[in-house]
This record gives structure tokens, sequence and C-alpha cells, in this order.
């Protein structure tokens, strides 16, 4: 077992890098937002010596570290993306606060960079029943938390469900955009597994991400769908899922389909009558534990 530096390192592509020569690698997949990003800044390096990262160019670094900057791509390509403020003061939080409805309305605060569920604070004047267990802040306590230099976003709290889709783009420019609902609903519980949903309106909504942004290789959308049946996207990754493990039990690698696509020009066509209705929980719990 071989273990570079951390992205973050100065080193990291270029011990990458010298490790995919020796070992006559041909295709990197990341598997966190940090190797992506850094291996998105160095792609063409890797590319020069036959070897294939599995991340987009570089000019999409700016859409994937900033969540704002996302938002604000996907608008630009005529996508609705969910109302947001930025803020980094303590005046700016107060006046977001009272554009998007507070109190009257719960709101969320996370880093603008953050990744995942990490950092986020509920903000509220009363007790809110959250299913994520946020940490919950009252409007002078939040203000509290706000330095004048981290950036971060606020949105309005939802409540519902979340579903990982997994957007596949294969060598010959077809697209698998496979719907996975999480069986540990909302998002910041420790994912248990998913339910293969057949819900076509997710899936249509999965395309219209994707054709406003028509990524490579294998990426990830974060979906909510509300109590209302309202679908918002809370986030592009800029690699896969690690919950892709899900599809195992079905005899689906996703990792192995893709490489095959883009190494061997053997597309492997996905069946979703394979595995949708069903649920990788009882596999997955084992892998874990």
């Amino acid at each position: 077992m071989w273990q570079t530096q951390t992205p973050d390192h100065p080193a990291f592509c270029d011990e990458l890098l010298t490790y995919a020569r020796t070992h006559k690698i041909e295709m990197i997949i990341p598997g966190g937002d940090e190797d992506a990003l850094a291996l998105m800044a160095t792609r063409e390096r890797f590319e020069q010596e036959g070897i294939l990262v599995a991340v987009q160019g570089k000019e999409f670094i700016p859409v994937f570290q900033s969540k704002t900057a996302q938002y604000e791509y996907l608008r630009g390509k005529g996508f609705s993306v969910p109302v947001h403020e930025r803020v980094r003061t303590e005046e700016e939080l107060v006046e977001a606060l009272t554009r998007l409805g507070y109190p009257e309305y719960p709101i969320i605060m996370k880093p603008n960079f953050g990744r995942g569920g990490r950092g986020i604070t509920l903000i509220s004047e009363k007790i809110v029943r959250n299913e994520d267990n946020l940490p919950l802040k009252n409007q002078q306590s939040a203000k509290k938390s706000i330095d004048g230099k981290t950036e971060y976003i606020l949105m309005r709290y939802m409540e519902g469900i979340v579903y990982d889709v997994d957007a596949l783009r294969y060598k010959d420019g077809n697209v698998f955009l496979g719907v996975r609902k999480r069986l540990c609903t909302n998002v910041t519980k420790l994912f248990s597994g998913n339910m293969f949903d057949p819900d076509e309106a997710i899936g249509a909504f999965a395309r219209k991400i994707y054709d406003a942004m028509p990524t490579e290789y294998l990426v990830d959308y974060d979906v909510m769908v509300d109590k209302k049946g309202s679908m918002e996207l809370l986030e592009v990754n800029p690699r896969p899922s690690g919950s892709t493990i899900s599809y195992l039990p079905f005899g689906i690698n996703l990792y192995y389909v893709l490489a095959k696509s883009f190494l061997d020009n053997e597309h492997i066509q996905i069946e979703k009558n394979d595995f949708i209705g069903h649920s990788a929980h009882a596999f997955y719990t084992m892998i874990r534990d």
C-alpha cells in the first residue's frame, strides 16, 4: 500500500505522477474533493504522459471551490438555483437574514468554501426540531461566529429527502444518471445505504443539471426533495460519490464501467431494471461494520 502527501501539499501531484509513471497506471479516479481540485489544476501534466485523470478541466476549479460560484455558473446557464446570500461581516449577516425572511424562516449558515456537512449552523430565535441535529444559534449568537474573514452562504432551512445522483459520461458521449435515495435522509447524517429510486421526475431534474453543467467522467449531485415535492440542487461534487458501493450487490462497478469506456472503448450499458426499487442498506452496513 502506498500513501502520497495530502492534496494541499506542494509535492502531492509530483509524487502521484511519479508513482503512476513508475507503475504504469493508466487512469486515476479521485475519491475526495481536495484530491479532485488538486488534480484539476495539474491534469494536463498527467495527460502529456498518457495518464487519464477523471476530473474536469482547470477552468472549472472556481466553480467547485465555492458554492456561490457554482450557483452563479448554473444560473448563467439558465438553471434555477436556491435563493441564497453570501456574507462575511456581522452587518452583512443581519441584512441577509432579513432578505431571507428571518425570523419567520430558520436559516442555514455554512462556510462558502466548506465540504459536505462540515461547519453548518442553524439560525433561529426558537427551538427547531431538525433531523440533522445541527448546532442551533439565534441571531445574536450567530453574529459572534463571524470573524470578518470566513465567507458564509445563507439559505432557508429545508427538511426533506436527499438524493445522490451519479452522472457518468462515457467516452462516446452517452450519459448515465443513477438516482439513489439516502436511507438516512437529510444532509449531515452518516450514510447507511441507498434505495434506487424509480422517480422519473428526479431523473429529469438530474438531466437538467447535466445539461447546464455537462461534466466529464463521473461526478456526484446532491439533490434535496422537500416535503412538498419541490426539488433543489444542493451541490455538484467534483468527484464520484463514495456511496457508489451501493451498486456492487447488483454486479455494477461504476469505476470499472468508467475505466472500460475510456481505456478500452468498451461502453458497458447499465440496465436500470437490474436495481431500480431495490435497497443496498444491508450490504453497505455489512461492509461498513
